[in-house]
């Protein structure tokens, strides 16, 4: 059964097989003294695509330049292929295109290419927030947030000024309780002169 492979609006020609090689991205860390290495999984690495094919006809020509330019580009390309081992591939790079000519194909050519699955990065980021983020901080209106700083800020100055006429007040009583615990100390040395003086009389 001949599958049918679309790579970006170019159909491919009679595709004889379709091979997907996928592996994980594994870093190996050797350890003194271990049997073996210290194995980190780094997730699954880009899966890879290799088609081949037979291509003829009076257009084979104007097909294979597509397919040339198609390279030369080196843009993503949306892949659509009816093969199952293929079916969660949606977007690839052309990596490799080789092609053979031959006159036993009059005029034709057979051709080989490996694509790898092509994921799209993640939006950038600038210091730790999203480019949404930075978008929706622009939209802010700048007077309103500049006016609630300052109803913020004499608040703030009301509270200070509260704040500094409590810790006057807790001065004076601290001086009075300092007062008070000084003259309950001479209390004895007021009764005993008061004695003397009594006696004196």
């Amino acid at each position: 059964m001949q599958e049918t492979v679309l790579i970006g609006d170019l159909e491919l020609d009679k595709v004889l097989d379709i091979e997907v090689s996928q592996s994980r991205k594994l870093a190996a860390h050797p350890i003194p003294g271990w049997d073996g290495d210290l194995i980190q999984d780094m997730g699954e690495a880009a899966a890879e695509i290799t088609i081949r094919g037979i291509a003829h006809g009076e257009d084979a020509g104007q097909r294979l330049e597509d397919l040339r330019a198609a390279f030369g580009d080196g843009t993503p390309l949306d892949f659509v292929s009816s093969a199952s081992v293929a079916t969660e591939v949606e977007q690839t790079l052309l990596a490799r295109l080789d092609v053979v000519q031959s006159g036993h194909l009059n005029g034709g050519y057979m051709y080989a290419m490996t694509l790898r699955r092509y994921v799209p990065p993640p939006e950038p980021t600038i210091g730790g927030f999203s480019a949404d983020f930075l978008q929706d901080l622009g939209d802010l209106n700048v007077a309103d947030a500049l006016a609630n700083t300052g109803a913020f800020a004499d608040a703030l100055g009301t509270a200070q000024g509260a704040l500094d006429s409590v810790n006057a007040a807790l001065d004076v009583l601290e001086d009075a309780k300092n007062f008070v615990e000084g003259a309950l100390e001479l209390e004895p040395l007021l009764s005993a002169m008061g004695t003397v003086a009594s006696s004196a009389k």
